[in-house]
């Protein structure tokens, strides 16, 4: 193939792309990315912005939000069975207003636990495909004795879980269920236990909750259901 006849092509995909974009831009659509077809007369338009997530706002941090305290004061857990659903808020508010529990009578347990010694993590990996948030909740429940084993294996032995904590801030956050995955993304629990070597050694439990969600945590404004 001549030069001439390179310089040309590469000529009229550039043109194309161009006069795509201002086309796109002067009638306020998304924009288009033209691909050329070999042998074809004619190229594929492509929608670049319906393609991906659009960011719609920003974050403003005020003087409160740098007097954060971190950590968890409670803990309340449900049987992933027992959730119908949660009730996204209708802003572009990241939380969830309202839970649906399957019975109405079905309500969460809370296990309480050592003081300033549970946390909640999550870590997301996005290699192959959409994002993957992994959640972890840790727990130390001190002294070990039988009420709190039972308990703690039956959250063990349950299919899958879903928590609902507080943090020192005062907010409630849902981990376990979200508008992605749904009931999908609940828990599985592990427990791991511990004596101690000497007396002045730790003894007791720490409960470790792990779960693979397609959010961040919501927050959750409504009322957390409890035994009254």
């Amino acid at each position: 193939m001549k030069l001439v006849t390179i310089v040309s092509i590469v000529t009229a995909l550039l043109m194309s792309v161009l006069s795509g974009g201002l086309i796109a831009e002067a009638s306020g659509i998304a924009p288009y990315i033209t691909i050329p077809v070999i042998f074809a007369s004619s190229f594929v338009p492509l929608p670049v912005g319906s393609l991906f997530g659009l960011i719609t706002s920003g974050v403003t941090i005020v003087c409160e939000d740098r007097n954060r305290r971190g950590g968890i004061t409670k803990l309340y857990l449900v049987n992933v069975d027992e959730i119908a659903s949660f009730t996204p808020g209708g802003g572009p508010d990241h939380e969830y207003t309202d839970v649906v529990m399957s019975p109405t009578a079905a309500v969460f347990f809370e296990f309480q636990f050592e003081e300033f010694e549970a946390e909640h993590t999550s870590e997301t990996t996005a290699e192959r495909g959409a994002p993957v948030i992994t959640h972890t909740i840790d727990a130390h429940i001190p002294k070990m004795e039988k009420v709190k084993a039972g308990a703690l294996q039956a959250a063990v032995d349950s299919c899958k879980v879903v928590a609902i904590y507080e943090n020192f801030n005062g907010n409630l956050f849902v981990v376990g269920f979200d508008e992605i995955l749904k009931d999908k993304s609940a828990l599985r629990g592990a427990v791991s236990e511990g004596s101690g070597r000497v007396m002045e050694d730790p003894n007791g439990y720490t409960l470790t909750l792990t779960g693979k969600s397609g959010e961040l945590a919501r927050e959750f404004t409504g009322t957390v259901p409890l035994t009254p």
